[in-house]
């Protein structure tokens, strides 16, 4: 019976570090996560903004063409 006792122990122990462990790796897995969603962020504010100037060039040669037609 005492064994038995002894070895529920050593299996809540080990359950236990393996949790903490697990929470390590999963808190490790988060912060790289949002680093890489924070640089996907980035990148689409540059591309966004990179579209919006290419628009802005496209409209004003269009309409220079036109004025000067």
């Amino acid at each position: 019976m005492l064994v038995a006792i002894y070895r529920l122990e050593d299996m809540k122990t080990d359950l236990q570090n393996r949790v903490a462990e697990e929470a390590k790796g999963n808190a490790i897995l988060q912060a790289s996560l949002e680093r890489r969603k924070q640089a996907l962020q980035e990148c689409r504010s540059a591309l966004e903004q990179d579209v919006y100037n290419k628009r802005s060039t496209f409209s004003f040669a269009f309409y220079w063409k036109v004025l000067h037609a």
